[in-house]
């Protein structure tokens, strides 16, 4: 059961997310962020896979992964 300290920080986050333009927001993953995860330059955050709390990709996303085609560079903050 989630605290309303959560609530609330998810909530400020998810309208965050909203006025920088965001869509469809998703529950993915809760995790401490490291330095690597937070480095201007960097442009990543670690995401292990046995910690996904729920699928984000499109199913078309997906069967490329699937498919070893990464041919498209993924940009996802502008």
């Amino acid at each position: 059961m989630s605290s309303k300290n959560d609530q609330d920080q998810e909530t400020a986050t998810t309208n965050r997310i909203r006025a920088l333009g965001g869509s469809d927001v998703t529950f993915v993953i809760q995790k401490p962020l490291f330095k690597t995860d937070v480095i201007p330059g960097h442009n990543c955050l670690s995401i292990p896979l046995n910690q996904i709390q729920q699928s984000f990709l499109t199913p078309e996303e997906s069967e490329r992964l699937k498919s070893g085609g990464n041919e498209k560079n993924v940009q996802i903050w502008k």
